[in-house]
C-alpha cells in the first residue's frame, strides 16, 4: 500500500513574504485559515515555503492580506536553540493560486487567470 503527503490550504497571508536569493530563490510566509466551531472562530497559522518560479510569483504578486491557495506537502524539522531542541512543521508549496480579486483593498492588481503559471 502506498502513502500520501498532501496539504491543501486556502487562507490569508499574515505578513509580507520573506525572500531569500541564492542558488534557488526561496519565499517564506505564513497564512491564516479560519474554522468556525459552535459559532466561535478559530484561527490556525501555517508556515509555507516556496522555491524557484513559485517563489518568484509570491515575490511579485503577494503581500500581507493576499488570499492564497496552497497545494503542497508537510515537512517536519528541528534545530537547536539555547540548548533546547525546537521542532517545527511547514508546508512545502508545490502549487499556489492567488485568489484576491483585481482591485481588492489589499492593493493587488491582478486576476487569478492572469497569473503567469
Amino acid at each position: 500500500m502506498s502513502s500520501m503527503n498532501v496539504v491543501t490550504l486556502v487562507g490569508n497571508m499574515g505578513k509580507d513574504p520573506k525572500i531569500f536569493d541564492g542558488t534557488t530563490k526561496v519565499a517564506k510566509f505564513s497564512i491564516a485559515t479560519n474554522e468556525f466551531v459552535k459559532k466561535e472562530k478559530k484561527t490556525e497559522w501555517h508556515n509555507i515555503v516556496a522555491f524557484g518560479k513559485t517563489a518568484d510569483i509570491i515575490e511579485a504578486y503577494a503581500k500581507k492580506g493576499t488570499k492564497i491557495g496552497v497545494l503542497g506537502r508537510l515537512s517536519n524539522g528541528s534545530y537547536e536553540k539555547d540548548g533546547q531542541t525546537v521542532y517545527y512543521t511547514e508546508v512545502i508549496a508545490n502549487n499556489i493560486q492567488l485568489l484576491s480579486p483585481k482591485g481588492s483593498s489589499d492593493g493587488n492588481k491582478f486576476e487569478s487567470d492572469q497569473i503567469p503559471f
